[in-house]
């Protein structure tokens, strides 16, 4: 499901906490995985300017619209554009940008059926498979386009079923240059059977 706003605020607190320059400056969030924008709007709420950017953008635009309309909406910096994170990030403002904050993909929706148990094992394996290429290719394009920010994620991590989403990924996630640590103990609701990791990644220094 959508990413709690609860968890997004957390994710942009810790990635600024890993900035570098005074918190006082001006701050850019961006979510290359943006759906219907609740990190943008959560960006906008703790006063940072905020990019945005997926595959189709409609629905958070659609999001954002309304937001503008009420009260708790800040004079801050928006903008959002169609973009596959497969693809090289080349426009100029992603420049601006001092942290990625994002969810992208958490799987299919699990019900606590067991006589499907076997076969949703095997949708799952074969969902970690797509994740992780997923996130490699975006960590690939991450680096080549020398955005050197903090880049803090959620891994879905399947309660009831033994299977590692978050070590491959930090795994392909070294062998590119980046350093990756899981943060906290797992997020998970009520009810759910799908939690979520909070991971950070940043750029290996060089020696």
């Amino acid at each position: 499901g959508m990413m709690p706003a609860k968890l997004t605020q957390l994710l942009i607190n810790i990635g600024v906490s890993h900035l570098w320059k005074d918190k006082a400056w001006e701050i850019t969030i961006y979510d290359p995985f943006v759906g219907f924008g609740t990190t943008m709007m959560v960006a906008n709420a703790l006063g940072y300017h905020s990019i945005g950017s997926d595959i189709n953008v409609s629905s958070c635009k659609q999001n954002l619209k309304r937001r503008k309309t009420t009260d708790i909406f800040q004079d801050k910096k928006i903008t959002e554009f169609k973009h596959d994170v497969r693809d090289p990030f080349t426009k100029p403002f992603l420049s601006q940008v001092d942290v990625i904050v994002t969810e992208g993909r958490l799987g299919p929706v699990l019900k606590d059926r067991q006589r499907h148990r076997k076969q949703e094992l095997e949708m799952l394996e074969k969902n970690k498979g797509e994740i992780v290429k997923l996130y490699t290719e975006f960590l690939q394009q991450i680096y080549s386009s020398a955005m050197k920010v903090p880049i803090v994620i959620t891994l879905p991590v399947y309660l009831k079923h033994d299977i590692d989403i978050a070590w491959p990924i930090l795994s392909q996630a070294q062998s590119l240059g980046f350093t990756g640590e899981s943060v906290g103990e797992i997020y998970q609701r009520k009810g759910q059977q799908v939690g979520r990791q909070v991971v950070i990644f940043s750029q290996k220094k060089k020696a």
